[in-house]
């Protein structure tokens, strides 16, 4: 969030945008404020505060209820995009008009361990890159928002997303960080403004 709407207005605009549907949301229903709004409840009360008592949660829910639930129904078309982590490529034959043949791991839903998906395509994905697919079937890259790697603590693979900008780090929802002089690299080339403010 500290950096949101200062990634914003470094993207570029347009029909070549991939999503631009969700920076028009964004910044045009004023969702910033209620997400940092929202974000001081949970860290000082919510998350880490004391107990409180039931009429003080209720009187909590009942005053961002209402913006929550737009904003879940603003943002319900992103359910229609995939991110997925391409394990394996293969090279389809020259009579088929899709090129690669992909195992990909889709990085989302509630299970606990992520499955794993065959799907063919002209697009060219890297080995280990992390994509958001669209409903046409068009890839985006998300390096370096998002890294799909070993945790070493956890000793298993985990997806890993951008965290903090001052040491470049990436976090995991076991709470182990990730630091990648590679991604950070990248992010300088994309956006050679934000690490200096």
């Amino acid at each position: 969030l500290k950096w949101l709407d200062e990634l914003l207005e470094e993207a570029p605009s347009g029909k070549d945008v991939f999503m631009p549907e969700l920076a028009d949301i964004i910044k045009t229903k004023n969702y910033l404020k209620l997400l940092y709004d929202f974000k001081s409840v949970r860290d000082e009360h919510i998350g880490h505060g004391y107990l409180m008592d039931e009429k003080w949660y209720s009187a909590i829910s009942n005053q961002y209820n209402k913006e929550v639930q737009t904003l879940f129904r603003d943002f319900a078309f992103t359910s229609d995009y995939i991110l997925l982590v391409n394990e394996k490529t293969d090279f389809i034959d020259e009579n088929s008009n899709r090129e690669f043949k992909y195992n990909a791991r889709i990085l989302m839903g509630y299970e606990s361990e992520f499955g794993l998906v065959e799907f063919e395509s002209q697009t060219f994905l890297k080995l280990g890159g992390v994509y958001l697919l669209s409903p046409l079937g068009q890839s985006l890259s998300m390096r370096p928002f998002f890294e799909y790697r070993l945790c070493e603590s956890c000793r298993t693979s985990r997806l890993f997303i951008l965290d903090a900008l001052g040491k470049f780090s990436h976090n995991s929802f076991c709470n182990h960080r990730l630091s990648d002089d590679e991604s950070k690299m990248l992010f300088i080339s994309i956006f050679p403004n934000l690490l200096k403010k």
